[in-house]
């Protein structure tokens, strides 16, 4: 999806935007594989409606999952905006408002834009996959929409496309079952 938006609305390498797709929640099963209570966290983070799993994570651990798949990322040998992007995930809006100051933000602001609007679009799937990710935590912010010179609407008609395709395929898929 973040490969097939970025194509769609960004000059940036779709090969980029891929991997921040992949790669954006790795480090929720490395922590879980480290933390024998990580399962309780993500429990934690599920039913509080407004604060988003990163600051439960750093209550408990001093650093977020995001962190963790940040330098993941770079054992991996993805590319330092790739790495970025999954870092910076937890202050998008600061980012997006340039409250944070990077050389690389040029790079980093549009994979993040189409990250989070992938995350958006993807919402209703990703709950069905995953405990975290309450509707309340994922408020689209218009931000996102102003960087990439977006209307809502011409938004909401790009997500009802996605949408329709993912309904599609998911059908397709449980017709071959």
């Amino acid at each position: 999806l973040s490969e097939q938006l970025t194509m769609q609305l960004t000059g940036e390498l779709p090969e980029d935007a891929h991997a921040v797709g992949l790669f954006h929640d790795v480090g929720i099963p490395l922590m879980l594989h480290v933390f024998s209570d990580y399962q309780d966290v993500l429990r934690e983070s599920n039913t509080n409606d407004y604060a988003p799993l990163s600051s439960f994570e750093i209550e408990r651990y001093g650093f977020n999952h995001c962190e963790v798949g940040y330098e993941y990322g770079k054992k991996l040998g993805l590319s330092d905006y790739v790495n970025l992007t999954i870092k910076l995930q937890p202050v998008s809006e600061d980012v997006f408002k340039r409250r944070i100051s990077l050389r690389e933000i040029d790079k980093i602001s549009p994979l993040l834009a189409i990250l989070t609007m992938a995350k958006n679009i993807s919402n209703t799937y990703r709950r069905f996959w995953r405990i975290e990710d309450s509707l309340s935590k994922h408020r689209f912010s218009p931000a996102v929409l102003e960087y990439l010179g977006l209307s809502e609407p011409d938004y909401m008609d790009i997500r009802d496309s996605y949408l329709d395709q993912l309904d599609k395929n998911k059908t397709t898929v449980s017709h071959q079952l």
